[in-house]
């Protein structure tokens, strides 16, 4: 009769314990993969986030950049609740006077630096500000100006 010998060692098959480690490394490698696809995700969304607060601020500028330059007022302005693609933004824009001639012969501020920050009122992004700054100037003729030419009849 042949005795059975408990340190047997079958080569065909796994032991539990060999089936839990194999589950616990396979655990560990899928979380990784899942954290990654996770970061990812939040820095696309992240990106259109910004792509759509860098729109916003764009057309903000070129209402700016359209207005006549005397109805363009020093102080700062806020909007808020401005919704892009579902998501709310908030604007403010900032209108400083450089006055650098401060003579009587030109009054008044001759450009002026306008600043305006886009950001997201919920969900900041990771870089949560869009700011974009640009400077506005008036033509104003000075004291060595000639007159524009009286155009002379051709015969």
């Amino acid at each position: 009769m042949a005795r059975a010998s408990s340190n047997c060692k079958d080569p065909d098959g796994f032991t539990l314990i060999e089936c839990v480690i194999a589950l616990v490394i396979l655990l560990v490698a899928s979380l990784a993969v899942i954290s990654v696809m996770n970061f990812s995700l939040r820095s696309n969304a992240d990106g259109r986030k910004r792509q759509a607060a860098y729109m916003l601020a764009t057309q903000r500028s070129e209402e700016v950049r359209n207005a006549v330059f005397s109805e363009l007022t020093a102080g700062t302005t806020t909007e808020t609740n401005i919704m892009v693609d579902g998501i709310p933004y908030k604007v403010v824009r900032t209108i400083v006077d450089n006055d650098l001639v401060t003579t009587s012969t030109a009054p008044g501020p001759e450009t002026k630096k306008i600043t305006i920050a886009v950001s997201t009122v919920v969900n900041p992004m990771y870089a949560d500000t869009v700011t974009l700054v640009t400077y506005r100037s008036n033509i104003r003729p000075g004291p060595n100006r000639l007159p524009n030419p009286t155009p002379t009849p051709l015969p």
